[in-house]
């Protein structure tokens, strides 16, 4: 995942029924904006409840702004290239001689 895609297709623009409220502001040099549950969801294609365990568990960092959870774009980079690593081969998964019968 590009986080220069990341960063053009989750810029948004407060909405009010449809108006547009406010621009968002760029975010100060060095600093990328952060993604909220909802966009985290979209781009894993998963659930709230899923993203909420994975920050719990401390295998997504992200941080509290009040209420709202949010979430670094290299943050969510590092957790998918981490799955990635992980999921590859089937090795110590299951040993055949631990669980069959002869």
């Amino acid at each position: 995942m590009n986080l220069d895609y990341l960063r053009f297709t989750l810029h948004a623009e407060p909405v009010d029924e449809g108006k547009r409220v406010g621009h968002m502001p760029e975010p100060p040099s060095g600093l990328s904006r952060a993604l909220t549950v909802p966009e985290v969801c979209a781009l894993l294609r998963t659930t709230r409840v899923t993203v909420y365990n994975l920050i719990e568990r401390g295998l997504l960092p992200a941080y509290k702004v009040g209420p709202y959870w949010r979430i670094d774009p290299e943050d969510l980079q590092q957790y998918r290239e981490r799955g990635k690593q992980v999921g590859r081969g089937t090795e110590g998964f299951f040993k055949p001689n631990e669980h069959t019968s002869p």
